[in-house]
């Protein structure tokens, strides 16, 4: 069946080419799974009908690719920080709030105390309780350090600022009363003494 439809091909391509035949032929050949018509004419042209966009050559006079939208970049509306602003510091005092355990967390450490205790794991317990307690000490003595030295700080001010004959006033930030307030909180009384 094909050696006869080929034959068939054959002949009239060869009837076309010795100029017996009047008018176009047509074939359909398949190229590499790419169909195409080819049909050529009585002026010595030819054009390409079907699915042959991806064939053309790309240049400035053919129109692929013009009509797709260029993907943009999206512009960050996000503002950003200023150091030092008011965003930034209350930013902060959460993380220093947050760094310290509050009473949810200290009701944790004490359970799992308690827990390892009736384990049998006195020396892991020990390690717990003594991890918590540098803690709540380091948090203690920076605040007393920082609190001194605020102070201090406010008193050499005020001190000048009397001498040059002016009138001192203290202005706080609303959140210093929070940063001041920065504590861990102990660990219940019926915990410490079993150790």
């Amino acid at each position: 069946m094909f050696s006869m439809a080929s034959t068939i091909s054959n002949t009239s391509l060869s009837s076309s080419a010795s100029g017996r035949s009047m008018g176009s032929v047509g074939s359909v050949g398949t190229v590499a799974s790419v169909s195409t018509v080819i049909s050529v004419g009585a002026t010595s042209t030819f054009s390409f009908t079907g699915d042959v966009d991806n064939m053309k050559h790309k240049s400035k006079f053919n129109k692929i690719g013009r009509d797709k939208k260029k993907k943009q970049k999206k512009s960050r509306n996000s503002r950003r920080r200023k150091p030092g602003g008011e965003e930034e510091l209350t930013e902060l005092v959460a993380t220093l709030t947050h760094g310290c355990p509050d009473d949810y967390y200290v009701a944790v450490i004490s359970s799992t105390l308690i827990f390892l205790m009736q384990s049998g794991k006195r020396s892991m317990a020990e390690q717990l309780l003594d991890s918590y307690t540098s803690i709540e000490t380091a948090v203690l003595k920076l605040q007393t350090e920082r609190l001194d030295k605020d102070r201090k700080k406010q008193e050499e001010i005020e001190r000048s600022t009397r001498m040059e004959g002016g009138i001192y006033q203290l202005v706080q930030h609303p959140c210093e009363k929070d940063i001041d307030a920065i504590r861990c909180k102990p660990l219940p009384e019926t915990v410490t003494k079993v150790f």
